[in-house]
C-alpha cells in the first residue's frame, strides 16, 4: 500500500485509516461528516481507542474524536485482519 495525497483524493466516509499530518506525525483516523444545525462538514476524527476488525462489515471500527486543527496531508487503509473469521 501507498500513502494517497488529501489533494487525490479522501477515504470513504467512516473509513478507519493512517495519517500524516502537515508535522510529520502518523495517526489513525476516521474521515466522517458531522452534523450540527450550526457548522456541518467533514472532519478528520482521532481515533481513541484500539480499531476492531468487524468480519460481518468486512472493515476496520473505531470511535474518533474531532477537532479543525489536523492538518492531515496523506492517508493510507489499514491492512484487512489477518484474524478475518474471528468477531469480537
Amino acid at each position: 500500500m501507498e500513502w494517497i495525497s488529501i489533494e487525490e483524493r479522501k477515504p470513504d466516509e467512516n473509513q478507519v485509516v493512517f495519517v500524516v499530518t502537515v508535522s510529520n506525525f502518523m495517526m489513525i483516523m476516521v474521515y466522517m461528516y458531522i452534523y450540527d444545525a450550526e457548522e456541518s462538514g467533514w472532519v478528520w476524527a482521532n481515533v481513541y481507542d484500539s480499531p476492531t476488525y468487524s468480519s460481518k462489515a468486512n472493515e476496520w471500527e473505531a470511535d474518533g474524536e474531532w477537532e479543525d486543527d489536523y492538518e492531515v496531508t496523506h492517508w493510507m487503509p489499514l491492512p484487512e485482519s489477518p484474524n478475518k473469521t474471528i468477531e469480537p
